[in-house]
């Protein structure tokens, strides 16, 4: 067995004193059996992920919403490292939050929707939904960006050599994030389901980038 394999070396990595009484642990478990209850027993038996605005609809979104938001007790880098994107800075942890936030208020506007699906009225009052997020995550990146303005959250120099995995794995990252978007965008009767549905890309994302920092799994 190798080192990082070690419940020790496992314990120490993941169970420091920013988060002393466990409670983004705890978050992260409970978010994790969210996501296996909706996929593999309610989509499996209706075939949809079962939003209907009841009470537990709204405390899964505000479960979500507290794992994102309690990432901030954490020391992440402030600044993004070029050659090591997988490496999670607080940029990104920003972004993940105002993106989750964005997957609550999707859900809200499909669980208050006053007017008919797909009218005007409706697309009007749902774009502020999408857009208020995106101008929270514009301005997070004005704070806390590169200086580089040709850089994104998701998109470095093409001019600098970062090889052409790293290159590729961006672009795929932008793709799904417009696909996520238009998900987000579209009128469907089944929009909260979609509001929660591109959390586990959000979250696991960044779960993925706190192991990677962490020494625990590498790109």
């Amino acid at each position: 067995m190798t080192i990082c394999c070690s419940p020790r070396f496992l314990f120490k990595k993941l169970f420091t004193r920013e988060d002393p009484v466990y409670l983004h642990k705890i978050l992260g478990l409970l978010a994790l059996c969210s996501f296996i209850y909706r996929y593999a027993f309610v989509y499996v038996q209706n075939g949809n992920l079962g939003f209907e605005g009841s009470a537990f609809d709204w405390l899964t979104m505000a479960l979500h919403f507290a794992l994102s938001s309690s990432s901030l007790i954490f020391h992440v880098l402030l600044k993004r490292i070029a050659n090591k994107p997988m490496v999670i800075w607080h940029e990104y942890r920003l972004h993940a939050i105002v993106f989750t936030l964005r997957c609550v208020f999707v859900y809200m506007a499909a669980v208050f929707r006053p007017f008919a699906e797909g009218s005007t009225a409706d697309r009007l009052m749902h774009l502020p939904t999408v857009l208020i997020p995106h101008l929270l995550a514009d301005e997070i990146t004005r704070r806390y960006g590169p200086a580089d303005k040709s850089e994104t959250t998701v998109r470095v120099n093409e001019k600098k050599d970062t090889g052409i995995l790293l290159k590729m794995g961006a672009r795929f990252y932008s793709f799904y994030q417009f696909a996520a978007l238009g998900s987000h965008l579209l009128p469907n009767p089944r929009l909260a389901d979609l509001g929660f549905n591109t959390l586990v890309a959000i979250q696991s994302s960044a779960f993925l980038m706190t192991l990677f920092r962490k020494g625990l799994i590498e790109w």
